[in-house]
């Protein structure tokens, strides 16, 4: 039996087959995982604040008191703002509606991979007798 032939006799159309027919089925079984996923989100619903407003308010300046290191007492003029937020009432939406979506995976790329081994051995011997009479 040659190396040739038994490359020649390797099921690689069946390898190849079932390969894809696994990444098949992997394929359909991530393909229903992410559905699930998105029909729990499509259900599970959070409050969400659609807007948060800030309002900056003049605030009118103040003579504030102080002493400095030495005991000298004395005023300083403070201005500023004050910022107050109001947000619109909390209204229900589905994770979904949300912006969380399922992760959808596809396969790119598969390999197969094979490793052979093939020995061969063989074999040879031969006989002989002889012999001598002397008379």
């Amino acid at each position: 039996m040659s190396v040739g032939r038994d490359l020649l006799e390797a099921p690689f159309p069946q390898m190849v087959q079932s390969l894809a027919m696994a990444i098949a089925q992997g394929q359909l079984a991530l393909d229903k995982s992410s559905l699930e996923t998105a029909r729990a989100l499509a259900r599970e619903q959070v409050q969400l604040i659609e807007e948060i407003h800030e309002i900056i308010e003049y605030k009118q300046p103040e003579a504030v008191p102080y002493v400095n290191a030495s005991g000298v007492r004395g005023t300083i003029m403070v201005t500023g703002v004050h910022v107050a937020f109001e947000h619109t009432p909390p209204v229900p939406y589905t994770l979904l509606q949300a912006g969380l979506f399922p992760t959808f995976y596809q396969f790119t790329e598969s390999i197969i991979e094979v490793k052979m081994s093939i020995s061969s051995k063989t074999t040879s011997g031969s006989e002989f007798e002889a012999g001598a009479r002397s008379a």
